[in-house]
């Protein structure tokens, strides 16, 4: 059973819906409307929102319940990066495989963005702290999913998404939590991946392109991500790449030669080893 954790506030919906538009007021974020909806969310909190800028909170009250208020602050201050940095939150559309394949690897680049503008404002600061609170605590929910999917409940694949979405927050601010829980678990190489999702987050990053174009190149460059053997990492703790790898790298490089280079090196090194 997962314990319950205990009540350590007790906000209403009025107070959330007023303390993120303030949020958004002194990070100067303009928006045209705010729509705050409690207990809707399959996440504890997300932001949604298209290019009209009428944006959509949504939380779990049960999870703000297990917060202190700056906690809470810390975790709207994050939402609002979001609403910051992205001009949309909204994907490509096409068949449901490939709007899965959207909501995972774009959603792990879209938390990249978020956190490296949330430690860019809020970096030394109390809003900071409280929010690496937060994160450290969800990290019991990494043990849960890699329990889930040694237990064969989950894909590995699915499990292995799920904890790096999360865990890219830890290296962007300078933690080494993620590490030492993947040394605690027997599962270090998983942290190297993350590693070399990040490098690739941040070369995307670096081309300054449209956000379309963005999410076109993360659609691409995530099939490296995916050519990574979940199996082999969550339960061995070896990383292995797949055929698809090569593929990848015969697809994309005339578009992304860098990143092209970077796996090869990757490839490389772990035949030598």
């Amino acid at each position: 059973m997962v314990p319950r954790l205990p009540v350590r506030s007790n906000v209403s919906q009025n107070w959330v819906d007023k303390t993120f538009r303030q949020i958004l007021d002194e990070m100067s974020v303009s928006v045209n409307s705010v729509e705050v909806v409690v207990d809707s969310s399959e996440l504890e909190a997300q932001v949604s929102f298209d290019q009209t800028r009428h944006v959509k909170l949504e939380y779990r009250n049960r999870f703000f319940r297990t917060l202190t208020e700056d906690e809470i602050v810390s975790v709207l201050s994050h939402e609002a990066c979001h609403v910051a940095i992205l001009p949309h939150t909204l994907y490509f559309g096409g068949p449901s495989d490939f709007v899965d394949w959207q909501s995972t690897f774009i959603d792990i680049f879209d938390e990249f963005l978020a956190h490296e503008e949330f430690y860019s404002r809020f970096k030394d600061t109390p809003t900071l702290s409280a929010y690496i609170r937060v994160k450290t605590m969800e990290i019991a929910n990494y043990t849960r999913i890699l329990q889930t999917v040694q237990s064969g409940l989950i894909s590995p694949q699915f499990g292995l998404f799920r904890i790096l979405n999360d865990a890219i927050f830890f290296p962007i601010v300078r933690s080494h939590a993620f590490f030492q829980w993947c040394a605690s678990n027997k599962v270090s190489n998983t942290n190297q991946v993350l590693e070399w999702i990040l490098e690739d987050c941040r070369h995307v990053k670096s081309l300054s392109l449209s956000r379309e174009d963005a999410m076109r190149a993360v659609i691409e460059i995530a099939r490296f991500w995916a050519g990574v053997n979940a199996r082999s990492l969550l339960l061995l703790d070896e990383i292995s790449l797949l055929e698809t790898i090569r593929e990848a790298e015969e697809d994309v490089r005339i578009r992304y030669p860098e990143i092209v280079e970077k796996w090869r090196s990757r490839r490389a090194d772990r035949e030598r080893q």
